[in-house]
């Protein structure tokens, strides 16, 4: 549901240096505007364990079916990411949700008693696709 593909797309390479300096560098999160604190262990990790921390690789190995799900307006993870998941393993299921955001048009905290429309799409394929 909306993920990333790789870890290494989520920042400008040439910020990695400072972030090692520093400790930690702010992302501007695409969908609310705030400043995402991201500390250089999660940079540390992922060159420590390139192999176990590699998404595509992983998802290669899945063997049971999986839905990999997107909305075609999410700014904050591109599209492509969903077509790598699915291209990646063959015992995927990829659905596009047509005008959905990164959050199937959901907020947080969510007050109101129906779901949003792009996320009653999501849930309706999910239950299909776990009915199968």
């Amino acid at each position: 549901m909306a993920s990333i593909s790789d870890f290494h797309n989520l920042w400008p390479k040439e910020i990695e240096e400072q972030w090692h300096l520093q400790g930690i560098i702010y992302i501007d999160n695409k969908r609310t505007g705030q400043q995402m604190p991201l500390k250089v262990s999660l940079l540390n990790d992922l060159e420590k364990h390139p192999v176990r921390l590699n998404i595509l690789a992983k998802a290669e190995e899945i063997k049971q079916p999986w839905l990999v799900v997107h909305g075609n307006e999410d700014t904050t993870v591109p599209l492509s990411h969903a077509r790598e998941l699915k291209d990646a393993n063959p015992n995927s299921e990829f659905f596009q949700i047509p005008g959905a955001d990164h959050t199937f048009g959901a907020t947080h905290p969510y007050l109101k008693n129906i779901l949003p429309s792009p996320l009653l799409k999501f849930c309706i394929n999910a239950v299909i696709f776990l009915n199968k």
